[in-house]
């Protein structure tokens, strides 16, 4: 084994090692061997086996110089070495077996120059050379682990599961921005092997039908993985990360939290060493913020242009201290990432805030928590309480591929420009037709989310859109564009109603922090009824709010007797949220939800007196886990309104049978009208974790401040948040009439609220119409599962005229 992990050199002495001493043996034996120059019957055999084997032949005439001559010939089989001539058998004996020998030693040599030279190969092609910068010499091939001729690239330090998600989402701001966002190449290092990285990369880009690049030339985004550690700085060389735009140091995956809060401390420290460019983002992975958090981070100083966006698990006091010395890096933008919400945690926004302190100058810093389960548990919490939320953060918060569709929206950050500095947010927010201005964030990072039109944008303030592309800029109106007068209608007051929530928790260690998220999200006067075995009743009491009632019950959240029993209340409630399913491997989270969507199917199937479907909430992994439920959702649906068909037909068919030979013609059902009658049992509303957080993170590391928007709505219990609205109830809009869209948002306006987009809800039929068919039944499954989910629109043009029918929605961003 030694002799293997030699260099090649070393291992051609050892060859000539082994080989010296069988030339000297063999001269000497040879010598020796060389008798009568008779032929005898022993040379004809001889003879034979050289011609046979094409043996080389000799001279045989012998010295001890000609014997160790030939003997080293013969070994080598040198051209012009024959042992034809010999005559003894001993001497063709001695002679074979030295070119037997001869022909051991030249595999061996060989074999080392082929394994040696193939190693240099994969070095090349494969191996982990530094990311160099681009003024440096291009070397001729990108995926290997030699340095990267780039400057301007993103890096991703540390690799967890939310990995590919975000490479996924990178690849789609790229193909959505035109090659504005991420321009350059995506470096990934972390402590895996490359090869395995890039396979997984490449699985999941082919998956997706994403383009990925390993060569300069083409559209898609270039990605280049290192395996290294991220901590040390030698390492971290491997990526040039001190040369990059953008640093996104993800939470460390498969370490307890400890560890890994103190390898991110390790690594922040690492970077310090190494330096910056001015204007780099450095972007840190979380899991939990508050107000208190956001205001540590205000108080900070920092270093030039540096932002500093903070995900972590929980750290603690060893991660604090590690980074405190670290100092800070020129011009950088941090994000980090975290997966815990407690005291602890303020240990990581210290962490990144000490290091931005190292220099006295001004930086932005904030935490944004995508790594554990507190956001996704905030997210569920808001679609529990307004099912039909999911579409608006699925398209708001994700890069999604539409081609040849109307492209979706998200949330964009742009300086404000001069001419608008100093004016009342109203005419700021008229010069923007094609993006919607939700706030700024000024320059003392403080957050005007939904100001009011008479607030005035300070200079230096950073604009808040949503947009569906990344320069807004570029839709900017000379003038601010005019508005008529519009009238308010409608109540005051759109508040959310009292809901009657089950939860069903799968993970008695997750019921706490679901529960206090949807204790949060839920109005006065809701019911709360928590299934989940062995549970900590002492710590879910505890989490109780005023005027929110909670039931608990203890039991399995599988069993379908516990499901249909009256502690439950699924017959009162209005919506089921499934949770502590993160504990679970990914396939068998998916099984589990698949198994509990059916029996609550069944069961809300069975309750005449449900007045509306009972919506599902759940989060899945596989998109194909998400395609099966939708069709068993549709299929179970037809088979009841079948079955509800055929009833109709049957009691007509005994009503005739009882009206026979009577004049009078019996009043017969509609089999079509009950058919239609038959609500689904279920409504489902899904989510996808990953590619939520990953969409989150994305989009943090082009603009590092989104993160104090994210928290503001989603974390913030008392701040803004998105809401859907009934236009009729809200603001007295007319259905089936169509409306300019600046005159819409006018009447939010009023409201002091921002209108962003509305929702399109149940237009199969128009889905049918547009693609050239008529009527549900050349529809086909497939259309009536388009039809059957919401098409959210955000970001609409000042000018579009938009129509709204009976359960539309209008979205929302609200103080409530």
């Amino acid at each position: 084994m030694l002799l293997f992990a030699a260099p090649a050199v070393g291992k051609l002495l050892a060859v000539a090692a082994v080989a010296l001493p069988i030339i000297a043996v063999g001269g000497l034996a040879y010598r020796k061997a060389v008798g009568d120059p008779d032929c005898s019957w022993q040379e004809a055999l001889g003879r034979t086996y050289c011609v046979l084997n094409n043996c080389p032949v000799g001279d045989p005439d012998c010295s001890w110089q000609e014997a160790l001559g030939r003997t080293y010939c013969v070994l080598n089989n040198c051209p012009g070495s024959t042992v034809e001539s010999e005559r003894g058998l001993a001497a063709d004996v001695v002679l074979h077996l030295v070119y037997l020998a001869g022909l051991f030693t030249f595999a061996v040599v060989l074999g080392i120059v082929t394994d040696d030279i193939s190693t240099q190969v994969d070095k090349v092609r494969c191996g982990n050379y530094p990311v160099v910068e681009r003024h440096m010499l291009r070397p001729p091939v990108r995926c290997g682990n030699y340095p990267v001729v780039e400057r301007s690239h993103t890096v991703l330090l540390n690799w967890n599961h939310q990995t590919l998600p975000v490479l996924k989402q990178m690849a789609l701001a790229h193909a959505e921005s035109g090659g504005v966002l991420f321009s350059g190449p995506v470096v990934v290092l972390a402590d895996r092997d490359r090869m395995d990285m890039q396979e997984e990369i490449l699985e999941e880009m082919e998956a997706s039908g994403l383009q990925i690049l390993e060569e300069m030339e083409g559209s898609g985004l270039q990605v280049t993985t290192r395996c290294g550690n991220p901590a040390k700085p030698s390492e971290q060389k491997r990526a040039s990360a001190a040369a990059a735009e953008t640093v996104v140091l993800m939470w460390p995956g498969g370490l307890p939290p400890a560890e890994a809060s103190v390898q991110q401390a390790a690594v922040l420290a690492a970077l310090k060493t190494a330096g910056g460019v001015v204007g780099q983002k450095v972007v840190v992975q979380s899991a939990g913020e508050d107000a208190a958090q956001f205001d540590a981070v205000k108080t900070a100083g920092g270093v030039v242009g540096q932002k500093v966006v903070v995900q972590s698990a929980g750290e603690d006091a060893a991660q604090f201290d590690a980074v405190k010395t670290a100092g800070g890096v020129v011009g950088q933008k941090v994000v980090v990432q975290s997966a815990g919400e407690d005291a602890a945690q303020f240990d990581a926004v210290k962490m990144a805030v000490d290091l931005a302190r190292s220099s006295a100058h001004t930086h932005q810093v904030a935490s944004l928590a995508t790594a554990g389960n507190d956001r996704m548990h905030q997210i569920m919490a808001q679609v529990v309480n307004q099912p039909g939320l999911e579409d608006v953060f699925a398209d708001l918060l994700e890069y999604e591929d539409r081609t040849g569709e109307e492209l979706g929206a998200e949330l964009y950050m742009e300086g404000c420009p001069a001419h608008l500095q100093g004016k009342p947010y109203q005419q700021v927010r008229r010069s923007y037709c094609e993006a919607t201005v939700v706030g700024w964030v000024s320059a003392d990072d403080s957050l005007h989310l939904n100001p009011t039109d008479s607030e005035v944008v300070a200079p230096g303030s950073q604009l808040v859109f949503v947009a569906g592309v990344a320069d807004a800029a570029v839709h900017m109106l000379e003038t601010p564009y005019a508005v008529g007068p519009v009238k308010l209608r409608g109540r005051r007051g759109s508040h959310l109603p009292p809901q009657h929530i089950t939860m069903l928790c799968f993970d008695a260690a997750s019921a706490e922090g679901a529960l206090r998220s949807v204790m949060e999200f839920s109005s006065r006067g809701s019911v709360i009824t928590l299934v989940c075995e062995n549970p900590d009743v002492e710590a879910l009491q505890a989490v109780k709010r005023r005027g929110i009632k909670l039931h608990i019950v203890e039991g399995s959240p599988s069993s379908r007797a516990v499901l249909a029993g009256k502690a439950a209340r699924l017959g009162q409630a209005r919506a089921v949220m499934l949770c502590g399913l993160d504990a679970k491997e990914k396939a068998g989270a998916d099984m589990q939800v698949v198994g509990s969507v059916l029996q609550l199917q069944s069961l809300a199937s069975q309750q005449r007196s449900r007045k509306q479907p009972l919506a599902i909430i759940a989060s899945l992994n596989s998109s194909t886990t998400e395609d099966v439920l939708w069709h068993t959702s549709l299929s179970y649906h037809a088979e009841l309104q079948a079955d509800a068909a055929r009833a109709a037909e049957q009691r007509n068919e005994a009503k005739w049978r009882k009206h026979k030979g009577k004049r009078k013609e019996p009043k017969l059902e509609d089999a079509a009208a009950a058919a239609a009658a038959v609500q689904p049992p279920v409504s489902l509303h899904l989510l996808r974790p990953d590619e939520l957080m990953s969409g989150m993170l994305t989009q943090t590391a082009c603009a590092p401040q989104l993160a104090t928007v994210f928290s503001e709505l989603f974390a913030q219990e008392t701040g803004h948040e998105i809401y859907l609205r009934d236009p009729r109830r809200s603001y007295g809009i007319t259905y089936n009439k169509r409306t300019r869209w600046a005159d819409l948002v006018e009447l939010a306006r009023k409201r002091g609220e921002t209108l962003i987009g509305f929702v399109w809800q149940n237009r199969a039929a128009d889905v049918a119409k547009e693609s050239g068919r008529s009527g549900s039944g050349g529809l086909g499954a497939a259309g009536q599962l388009l039809g059957s989910q919401a098409q959210v629109h955000l970001a609409v043009h000042a000018d579009t005229e938009v129509e709204l029918r009976e359960g539309d929605k209008l979205v929302v961003l609200a103080l409530e």
